[in-house]
């Protein structure tokens, strides 16, 4: 399945593979549990993953611009994204 949809597994060995907030103190984790508990967060998520410097409409495939920029709001928030 996972090779269908584009994406190579592969086995989690440790933490560090963890896509976490450099600085974890910025704020706190169960916000970003929370965010991963939303379907279009994970999505718009998994696409910046696999495609860093997506432009933003390949990202709004599945929700609105809208909700897109809130996301990456959130994560630059978080230091996990910035902007160009």
């Amino acid at each position: 399945m996972f090779r269908h949809r584009g994406l190579s597994p592969f086995r989690l060995i440790s933490r560090k593979n963890l896509l976490l907030p450099r600085d974890r103190s910025a704020l706190p984790l169960e916000a970003y549990d929370q965010r991963l508990k939303q379907y279009s967060f994970r999505l718009v998520l998994r696409d910046l993953i696999t495609h860093p410097r997506a432009p933003l409409d390949t990202l709004t495939r599945f929700c609105s611009t809208a909700k897109v920029e809130t996301h990456l709001a959130f994560l630059s928030e978080m230091g996990l994204v910035r902007a160009p």
